[in-house]
């Protein structure tokens, strides 16, 4: 972004939003602070009004992402997915599964409605591991229902413009050195590494997958359509959403 001319104004917020999480993720790591189930309703309710309340907010060209804090936007699903994602597992381990079902098909639908293909795909990606280990008779509606919502959002893909230093930060690197494109494919390695580290713990060892498996589609997808490519390129949101994913694998891995 530096060698591109992108003003640091842009992305010293990266920098900065990075050291900030990444002290509280690791104050998480060492306390001895579990989330448990009934936290897990709160957590819950406020991740899917957070996400809800993204379709209130001014968007661009019939696509609302984003929560408006005065001068900085943030991109709700980035946030609030991940961290629903690990509330369904830990609803699943309690047996909850309606629950984890109802939480499924609600985030679905708003991020149809954002709309959001890359995100809805990866949130169906992820669950690959949850529907493997709860195959009962609400297992196959969800899932169709997730697929339809999926194929429809990629037929019907939004239309905004990329921006260089979000969507594009690939074809940055490309234009610079063959070497600043080889750190980027090293960079994603090293970013998802954590959620396929082995885990000798099957509860922890479904979530951990789970998480990765969502980052990885989010990475992916970007080949696709100009969706923003996370915690490569500019965003503060992916930042948030990955810390949050990797200090709770972290902390309960065995």
């Amino acid at each position: 972004m530096y060698i591109c001319g992108i003003s640091i104004n842009i992305y010293i917020q990266n920098i900065i939003y990075l050291i900030i999480f990444s002290v509280l993720a690791g104050t998480y790591i060492s306390k001895k602070y579990v989330i448990k189930q009934n936290r897990c309703y709160l957590i819950s309710i406020i991740n899917v009004l957070l996400l809800f309340s993204s379709l209130f907010f001014h968007g661009m060209s019939d696509v609302h992402r984003w929560i408006n804090i005065g001068p900085i936007a943030l991109n709700a699903a980035f946030i609030t997915v991940p961290i629903l994602l690990i509330c369904i597992y830990i609803f699943s381990n309690s047996g909850h599964l309606q629950i984890c079902y109802s939480l499924i098909l609600i985030i679905a639908v708003i991020l149809f409605l954002q709309p959001d293909a890359s995100m809805l795909t990866a949130f169906l990606v992820a669950l690959i591991p949850f529907y493997y280990a709860n195959k009962n008779k609400l297992w196959k509606y969800s899932w169709i229902i997730l697929l339809i919502l999926a194929g429809v959002s990629w037929i019907n893909i939004d239309t905004l413009e990329p921006v260089s230093y979000v969507e594009d930060i690939l074809i940055l690197a490309m234009n610079i050195s063959w070497g600043y494109l080889f750190c980027f494919g090293l960079s994603f390695f090293v970013l998802l590494w954590p959620f396929f580290k082995r885990n000798h713990d099957k509860q922890y060892r479904e979530i951990s997958a789970s998480l990765g498996l969502f980052f990885l589609c989010l990475i992916v997808s970007t080949l696709f359509g100009n969706f923003p490519v996370p915690l490569v390129g500019y965003g503060i949101s992916p930042i948030v959403g990955y810390l949050a994913s990797v200090s709770y694998v972290e902390k309960n891995r065995i």
